[in-house]
């Protein structure tokens, strides 16, 4: 059974969800079977192992129906009627967090059952409720519209002869609802065709754009955040629309579930990146400053953990704005938040960085030699690394061997992009130069700096021609 449906629902299950799902299938007004009940308990003594524990059919059968000889056939009734189970308590736990929704349903049927009094309490709940718990995402526009849209029609019902806002209210709250999603979709859209083939049409965006151009009153947050977020990748040269986007992350952010402020970062993440790329060194600090801003934030932190991956870019970008001591507290600051499937190598690697950075070469090797030789996610970053410290060290044969392994290393590795092969093999070639040219033969380090500066795809361009430039500040 480990592969079956009910086994996979169940295993997808939190441990926070399993004790509320066994309430749930308790509940004869949600499972009138008990055998369906106890089935689904027994299961769930496997939740935390589903992949080892081996679940019986037998076992099953004589926990459920008391005996091994029952009819196989129920097995299969039990498990089709808990997948209902499971499926209804999904939509169970959505409905039971979507609090608007819930006052919302309650404000149309006391509008539908002219209940005056309690549909005035339901409003003031929902509204009490915007105004200080909701996020301010396109949903939020969504759920004042209903409101207003339920709110007008009580009016009409009523023929009341005096004014009323609420059909204003629902126009202006579903033009909000559709500018945001509209220009949250276009940017996505964008930034999808800059990595993938694939064109997307967006219909009505220019028209959108002149909109909020030449709108007089006070827009939304999200419109603002993505109008600059699609200028700024339209338009990647006219830099106040970068500037302007991070100064409403810095005042809005708080308004935004973690996610979605987590996504508008990685924009403004991506354009000082690009920026980084294109040589306008000075996006470093720009890049380290939103870094920082999403760290005080928490928005960096997804269910209390930060990717390797970010750690090792915000150690990177340290490095680079020469912020050497905010780097090293960095790194052992937000060691507690990695995931303990990463903790140690992403650590280590990071400490080995941030040594090398330092010129402490020795204290970086002894942090690489931590880290295990079998993660295949340092596998690459590890050998670049270890390869730097040997010219440094001028461990010339160590550099020559680790080059050749490297190579095989490359050639071997199916998995890796004709790209990403070609970045590394052409930094292996120029390091392999760099071994076995004499430092005084300022000639061949002119013509090897040619051929750095020349060559795109290269791996730590940057790092080579200072050391090329290092050999060469000696020529007469």
């Amino acid at each position: 059974m480990r592969n079956s449906k009910i086994v996979r629902l169940l295993g997808a299950l939190t441990e926070e969800e399993v004790p509320d799902f066994i309430k749930f299938i308790e509940s004869s007004f949600f499972n009138p079977s008990k055998k369906v009940a106890i089935f689904g308990k027994y299961l769930l003594k496997y939740h935390s192992n589903f992949e080892e524990g081996k679940i019986s059919k037998l076992q099953i059968m004589k926990a459920v129906a008391g005996s091994v000889d029952a009819d196989l056939k129920l097995l299969s009734y039990w498990a089709t009627d808990l997948v209902k189970l499971v499926e209804a308590f999904i939509v169970y736990r959505y409905q039971k967090a979507q609090i608007q929704l819930g006052q919302i349903a309650l404000m149309q049927r006391f509008a539908e059952t002219n209940m005056d009094v309690y549909y005035s309490q339901a409003k003031r709940k929902f509204e009490e409720f915007q105004t200080t718990k909701a996020q301010h995402n396109e949903m939020f526009y969504y759920n004042l519209m209903k409101a207003a849209e339920i709110d007008n029609g009580l009016f009409v019902k009523k023929r009341k002869r005096e004014n009323n806002e609420s059909l204003q209210s629902a126009v202006n709250n579903l033009d909000w609802f559709y500018l945001s999603l509209k220009l949250k979709y276009a940017c996505e859209a964008i930034n999808r065709q800059m990595v993938l083939s694939g064109t997307y049409h967006l219909n009505l965006i220019d028209d959108i754009v002149v909109f909020i151009e030449k709108y007089d009153g006070e827009l939304p947050a999200q419109v603002l955040i993505y109008y600059n977020i699609y200028n700024s990748l339209i338009k990647p040269n006219e830099e106040e629309y970068f500037a302007q986007l991070k100064l409403l992350l810095a005042q809005n952010s708080e308004l935004f579930a973690p996610n979605d402020s987590r996504n508008m970062y990685l924009y403004a993440i991506n354009y000082c990146v690009a920026k980084i790329n294109s040589g306008k060194s000075l996006f470093v600090n720009e890049l380290l400053n939103i870094y920082k801003q999403g760290l005080q934030q928490n928005i960096l932190l997804e269910d209390g953990f930060i990717s390797p991956w970010s750690y090792q870019n915000i150690v990177g970008v340290a490095i680079r704005a020469n912020e050497f001591n905010w780097a090293k507290e960095f790194i052992y600051e937000y060691k507690k938040h990695l995931h303990p499937k990463f903790k140690n190598n992403a650590f280590n690697y990071n400490l080995a960085s941030y040594h090398f950075s330092t010129a402490s070469f020795d204290k970086a090797q002894d942090y690489l030699l931590k880290i295990d030789p079998n993660d295949t996610n340092y596998a690459i970053g590890g050998r670049v690394l270890l390869m730097k410290i040997y010219l440094e060290n001028k461990e010339y044969e160590a550099l020559e061997s680790l080059l050749n392994s490297f190579r095989n290393y490359l050639h071997r590795n199916s998995k890796m992009s004709a790209r990403m092969r070609k970045l590394y093999l052409n930094t292996i070639k120029f390091v392999k130069k760099l071994n076995n040219v004499h430092i005084r033969d300022f000639k061949k380090l002119h013509h090897i700096k040619k051929q750095v500066e020349a060559t795109d795809n290269l791996a730590d361009r940057k790092w080579m021609l200072s050391k090329i430039n290092g050999y060469l500040k000696f020529e007469i």
